[in-house]
């Protein structure tokens, strides 16, 4: 049990830290305050308080045996896990909608990617959550029988109709909206990349079928050394704007609707299945880094939240319980804290695969002071 709880203790640490990070770099350097990572900021808000406010509660439970802060203590952790946790998956949501439109609409993308509209979905996410775990503790509140000992807080417990109609609203139903999304994010850069061949010639990155300028390797270098300066502070603003990869004929033609935000996510998602097909002829430089499409967060989330929504659901109408021995403890645990891990999950993706992100968290922690 003690093993247990130490284990349970360092995902709680991970998920603190490795958010606060997060948090703290989004709000520090202005070169991640776009639109998508506003939506990431929710997201990270949203995994933050959840180690904060459940899995401490959630340790001590699974320490104990069982549930030491009375009736009131249990509705109110319930609820409050239901806000977080459903937040965090409606966020998800959020970005696979801005990356569906930057991709797919890059035209409308300046509409979706205003400060505006991005506040509006980050209020829509966070009401309807917290609308969701209202009823949650309005409904306990209502049927409650505080004289009655409790011996464990478990979401298990809930009411039929509310488990069903919470994993459909919580888990089930943004998760399939977000796969069609992302499937037709992947369709749409599929169908690019077979208009388009990357090759590399003295250092440099060609985009055939096009006339296009080339920019070379160590041009592009020093165009992101001088950006991250001016993001510093250092030096001052250049005149001269270098695109750091040949625009393609879709991003060409609308160039002038789009900003740039759009036309990097563009780029983004199209460079990068671009890339499976130059990796067979080895024709990427392999100084150029390209960054990793948002779906990978996406999967990640589902691998790691999927196993407790199905024994979630076992539970409503006795199907097949936990307190009935139909599902083992231990399995119920797994699943249960795996759903708590993608909040850990997330940081370390930004970390791995975000080359802004590692930037920044690099200069964060190995960046000498300035006097």
């Amino acid at each position: 049990m003690i093993l247990l709880s130490l284990t349970l203790s360092v995902v709680n640490c991970f998920v603190v830290i490795g958010n606060l990070l997060v948090f703290y770099v989004i709000l520090t350097k202005k070169s991640l305050q776009t639109s998508t990572n506003h939506l990431v900021l929710s997201l990270t808000i949203s995994d933050l308080l959840l180690g904060v406010l459940i899995l401490p509660f959630a340790i001590i439970q699974e320490h104990s045996s069982k549930w030491i802060f009375g009736q009131v203590g249990c509705r109110l952790w319930l609820s409050v896990d239901v806000f977080l946790s459903t937040a965090s998956i409606y966020n998800l949501l959020a970005i696979s909608f801005d990356r569906y439109m930057a991709v797919r609409q890059p035209i409308k993308y300046p509409i979706i990617s205003s400060t505006k509209v991005v506040r509006l979905m980050t209020f829509l996410v966070w009401f309807c959550s917290l609308l969701l775990a209202a009823v949650l503790f309005l409904h306990e509140t209502l049927n409650a029988h505080d004289s009655v000992p409790l011996k464990e807080c478990q979401p298990t417990t809930l009411p039929s109709m509310y488990i069903i109609f919470s994993a459909m609203a919580s888990f089930i139903v943004p998760a399939f909206v977000m796969i069609i999304l992302n499937v037709r994010i992947f369709q749409t850069v599929l169908h690019t990349s077979r208009t388009m061949t990357v090759k590399s010639k003295n250092g440099s990155l060609r985009v055939h079928r096009r006339k296009e300028p080339i920019v070379p390797v160590k041009k592009l270098e020093r165009y992101e050394t001088r950006l991250s300066q001016e993001d510093e502070g250092v030096g001052s603003p250049s005149k001269e704007v270098i695109d750091p990869v040949p625009v393609m004929a879709v991003v060409e033609k609308h160039k002038n609707s789009v900003d740039a935000p759009a036309i990097r996510s563009f780029l983004t998602h199209t460079v990068v299945f671009g890339v499976l097909e130059a990796k067979k002829t080895n024709i990427i430089n392999h100084h150029y880094t390209l960054p990793v499409p948002h779906g990978i967060v996406v999967a990640a989330s589902f691998s790691v939240g999927f196993p407790f929504t199905p024994i979630y659901v076992l539970q409503a109408y006795s199907i097949c319980t936990v307190a009935a021995g139909c599902i083992p403890n231990s399995l119920f645990t797994t699943a249960f804290w795996l759903g708590y891990s993608n909040s850990a999950v997330n940081p370390i993706l930004y970390a791995a695969f975000s080359r802004d992100f590692r930037i920044a968290l690099k200069r964060l922690f190995f960046q000498k002071p300035k006097f």
